[in-house]
């Protein structure tokens, strides 16, 4: 009998509680909730971390290259100017849409060189518009936005022990893929660059 009286207590000082913190001033949840629970941000922290989101139209425009390099958390991110400048709507529909304004490869030649249109050979990544399958194009760790760190990246469609069987591979293990080929296109079979031709050190 006794804890059918305290169910009852239980559930109606819950809802009490619910009430009270639903109908306090911010500050006062905030108060609240730090009793109960560690790492609850001030007021003045949630309004200046809130600040900082919101883009404001004084910013400063960069001409920089397609990419520019900044700090980030402690590291250095490449971050892809236009998602830099927060110009969403040059790639998407509009800034608050996921939704691209046309086909990937279409909004990249429109900044980007179509180094594609006379080249004998062509990576088929390359060549069917498949851009983010190695390039972020927003922020990365790695150099050209990739996704991965080159040699990682390769790996992704090339198996390591099939291009280990060709006799020219030695620097594979050093991961050094993009010394000998070019990763988009090129004139000769498997994207040769000159440099391929050049003894190892």
């Amino acid at each position: 009998m006794k804890s059918h009286r305290t169910w009852p207590h239980l559930v109606g000082g819950g809802v009490c509680g619910v009430l009270l913190l639903a109908g306090c001033a911010s500050q006062t949840k905030r108060e609240w909730l730090a009793w109960f629970f560690d790492g609850v941000p001030t007021q003045e922290a949630a309004k200046a971390k809130a600040a900082e989101q919101v883009p404001t139209a004084a910013e400063p425009k960069t001409n920089s290259p397609v990419t520019q390099v900044t700090a980030k958390a402690g590291a250095a991110m490449v971050v892809h100017v236009p998602y830099g400048d927060r110009q969403c709507g040059e790639c998407h529909a509009s800034r608050f849409s996921q939704k691209l304004k046309g086909k990937l490869v279409d909004l990249c030649f429109a900044c980007h060189d179509d180094f594609l249109a006379k080249a004998r050979f062509r990576h088929a990544p390359a060549e069917s518009g498949e851009c983010t399958g190695c390039h972020d194009p927003h922020e990365s760790k790695e150099k050209a936005l990739l996704v991965k760190p080159g040699s990682q990246l390769c790996f992704e469609c090339h198996e390591p022990a099939d291009i280990a069987k060709a006799k020219a591979h030695g620097p594979m293990g050093d991961g050094a893929c993009t010394a000998c080929h070019d990763p988009h296109r090129g004139e000769r079979r498997f994207f040769l660059k000159p440099s391929a031709d050049k003894p190892p050190d």
